[in-house]
């Protein structure tokens, strides 16, 4: 378990660097920073085209459907979302090295309590990565059968970029929670016998109510500099999602009722469920944060 934990962690972490998706190295390791500069400057270039790409169709086609011009702009707006990030993980690389700084103090104020034990995440990313690729898949099939989209290869790249991201938040996000439910167990088992609100009739007892609170305040700055990490580049995911959600679900009850395509109802069903899945699972373990850290008794 150990094992598979930290080849998923070290494989991410190749995968985030080659897709622009951490801070910039410091100067002091120049050869370092071209080379992700130089990432950076290929990933722009690749943008870019796909904006002016999806300018071309809206110029060439005079006939501009509803779902034409929804699906283009969904399209470029991807492009944009991923310039976007780009630039946010460059500019916020303080925000970047405070959230690691506070969550290297989080790690050794737990192993100070005693809960040195790791947070198992690996399962989970891999589980909704693998439904990713399920997913595109099945578009691929269909799109082979049926050219429902003459975009979709060249969309791959971009899309993967914001999965990615996506995986990005969820694995610091479920740290964060299973930290803050260590946190919680601790608290109660310090407390079983004891009026939590009455002081501790043992200086031990009361210097650990004491970590305890100090462990609280850094897991709750973890979440304060997380969110100003990654706040915007988080908004428009779930903004630029939900759009194609509600977009795919408006063209499966629409021309997939009237055309009676089957091969149009998998490619956008899939797609419908891929970005469910990404929209379902942050705001899942993002409110669970909310119960696991804000909801303990100091606060």
């Amino acid at each position: 378990m150990k094992s598979l934990e930290v080849l998923t962690a070290r494989s991410l972490k190749g995968i985030y660097w080659s897709m622009g998706l951490l801070p910039l190295p410091p100067s002091s390791q120049l050869i370092r920073l071209l080379f992700a500069l130089l990432i950076r400057g290929i990933w722009s270039v690749h943008l870019l085209m796909i904006v002016l790409t999806g300018l071309g169709f809206l110029w060439r086609d005079a006939r501009l459907s509803i779902g034409y011009v929804s699906g283009t702009t969904l399209f470029m707006g991807y492009a944009w979302l991923g310039l976007l990030l780009q630039l946010e993980s460059a500019l916020k690389h303080r925000s970047s090295a405070r959230l690691e700084e506070l969550r290297f103090q989080s790690q050794l104020q737990m192993q100070r309590l005693g809960m040195s034990r790791g947070c198992r995440r690996a399962r989970r990313l891999l589980l909704l990565i693998g439904t990713q690729l399920a997913c595109d898949l099945a578009k691929f099939w269909a799109n082979s059968r049926a050219d429902v989209s003459p975009v979709l290869t060249k969309s791959m790249p971009q899309m993967w970029l914001l999965r990615f991201r996506y995986v990005q938040l969820l694995d610091q996000v479920i740290e964060m929670n299973q930290r803050g439910i260590q946190l919680q167990h601790s608290l109660l088992r310090l407390a079983d016998g004891n009026d939590i609100w009455q002081p501790f009739g043992f200086l031990h007892e009361s210097r650990q109510l004491q970590t305890l609170r100090l462990a609280y305040d850094r897991i709750f700055e973890c979440y304060e500099a997380f969110s100003d990490c990654f706040g915007w580049g988080m908004l428009g995911l779930q903004l630029m999602c939900g759009f194609e959600f509600v977009s795919n679900a408006y063209w499966i009850i629409t021309e997939v009722y009237q055309q009676q395509n089957l091969f149009l109802f998998v490619f956008n069903g899939a797609t419908c469920l891929a970005m469910g899945i990404l929209i379902t699972t942050l705001f899942w373990y993002g409110d669970a944060s909310t119960e696991n850290v804000s909801t303990l008794p100091w606060e």
